[in-house]
């Protein structure tokens, strides 16, 4: 995507600007949180030997085997005077730390944390009217930006001389190509949750009844104001429903 492109001098901004230090400091976190989750055990063996026997390149190597057995048996013999421990480091405040970034990434690509968390999209629930509204501003720029180019490449895709539209249109593509005609129609981001939904359906079936009864409308002209039942068949004569 590309933000304030000029089709004449095919220049513009690209999104990943507005959001590209967002990014990277979201990226950062992430790389020194994993690093200090090493650091936050930190196991101490204590041993006369030590700076005696084991010292220089024996400890090093001791050290080495020692985390190897820890790491996979879990469990060790200590001779008189030695003794083993762990020390566990406590560290507050991650969660706020990736809050704060991630309400930084969202403010800057304008997408809602529910979206850039992972969070199933397509159905909304009542309330969630920042997914909503994100929704709707990728549907304008589907209309608004993408479907211009989008028809140039269709139509340049259809006049190609060995391409396979005018292959599948044979020896009168010539004639029959200025007669295409086509139209592009983008899958619904979004919809209701089915609770909603049917509170809804309710709403406007009582107001149907209640404009029915009073004589504003016919059942008939109800029914196709109602896109539900625009593929029934047509109401006998004299039914109110």
């Amino acid at each position: 995507m590309v933000k304030d492109f000029s089709r004449k001098n095919k220049t513009g901004r690209s999104d990943l600007d507005d959001c590209w230090e967002a990014v990277k400091s979201h990226n950062i976190a992430s790389w020194s949180v994993s690093t200090l989750l090493f650091e936050m055990a930190v196991k101490i063996f204590k041993s006369p030997e030590v700076g005696k026997s084991l010292s220089g390149q024996k400890l090093s190597e001791f050290l080495q085997r020692l985390k190897l057995a820890v790491s996979t048996q879990s469990v060790m013999a200590l001779n008189t005077g030695e003794s083993f421990e762990k020390k566990i480091m406590q560290v507050n405040g991650l969660k706020e730390i990736f809050d704060w970034l991630t309400d930084n990434v969202s403010m800057a690509s304008e997408i809602p944390q529910a979206r850039l968390k992972g969070a199933a999209h397509g159905v909304l629930a009542s309330g969630e009217y920042d997914k909503q509204s994100y929704f709707e501003k990728v549907g304008k720029e589907q209309t608004n930006t993408l479907n211009t180019p989008l028809n140039d490449t269709i139509s340049l895709i259809i006049r190609e001389k060995q391409g396979p539209v005018r292959n599948a249109l044979g020896p009168k593509a010539d004639s029959l190509i200025p007669l295409l005609d086509w139209e592009v129609k983008w899958n619904p981001l979004w919809e209701l949750s089915p609770k909603d939904q049917i509170e809804i359906d309710l709403k406007r079936s009582q107001r149907d009844q209640i404009d029915i009864e009073t004589g504003m409308i016919t059942a008939e002209e109800a029914r196709k104001l109602n896109p539900r039942y625009s593929n029934l068949e047509p109401l006998i004569a004299g039914s109110k429903f």
